[in-house]
């Protein structure tokens, strides 16, 4: 009977030594109708410190970068080239149109030589109107085609800037690019012009002007990396 009573007194103590050890090993639970600011507060690790990231679906802030339209159009190389050909090609056909203009000065002064109802003087007029209606003709010819060449100059210029800026605003995650002109207005220019520089060209730090960038590119040869810039996302 005694040791029935030790063994029930021994089996009562390793319960008890068991239930003690589960408390101090175990945190209590704080409901969550009493938990504190604190308790909700991330508890910083002992031995280091781990920044806490913002999750991928955080707002970003929208990117914004200007583009200085007056440097591409005077640095692009390809396009000064191609506008100094159309310029030289604007030269040959005025000298073209000159020399026209010398004949028919010169067929005027002839036409005075001659009685109005002589046989030359008819001839030699029915030949200074051709002669005009021709280099009427020439000289349209030329300015339509002059405009057309320019035109398209101008819309290939255009292809290739916009493409490179959406290729610099995709690579870096820019939202908008605002195009603006930094040629000098001086005190010659009318209020107007005064007027419209000042609504278009945007206030703006430097570190977001991407025409540098966009000469690089355009420019050849093409650097491998481009200073101030951040790296690709």
């Amino acid at each position: 009977m005694d040791m029935l009573k030790l063994r029930q007194r021994i089996g009562c103590a390793i319960v008890e030594f068991l239930l003690l050890s589960l408390v101090l090993i175990c945190p209590v639970a704080v409901p969550a109708a009493e938990r504190t600011d604190e308790d909700e507060k991330p508890k910083a690790s002992s031995t280091t410190s781990q920044t806490v990231r913002p999750s991928s679906s955080a707002y970003q802030v929208p990117q914004v970068a200007v583009v200085d339209i007056a440097r591409l159009e005077k640095e692009h190389n390809r396009l000064r080239a191609a506008i100094e050909d159309l310029k030289k090609e604007r030269e040959a056909n005025l000298a073209e149109l000159q020399r026209d203009a010398g004949k028919i000065d010169r067929l005027q002064k002839q036409l005075e030589e001659f009685e109005e109802d002589s046989e030359e003087h008819r001839e030699l007029t029915e030949k200074l109107g051709v002669a005009q209606a021709v280099l009427a003709a020439k000289r349209l010819n030329f300015t339509e085609e002059d405009q057309r060449q320019e035109a398209k100059i101008y819309f290939q210029f255009h292809g290739e800037v916009t493409a490179e800026i959406r290729n610099f605003a995709q690579r870096y995650g820019i939202h908008l690019v605002i195009p603006y002109d930094s040629s000098d207005v001086g005190p010659e220019d009318s209020k107007e012009e005064i007027l419209h520089r000042m609504k278009t060209v945007p206030l703006y730090q430097s570190k977001i002007d991407i025409t540098d960038y966009l000469l690089h590119r355009m420019n050849p040869p093409y650097p491998n990396r481009v200073r101030a810039f951040p790296t690709p996302r």
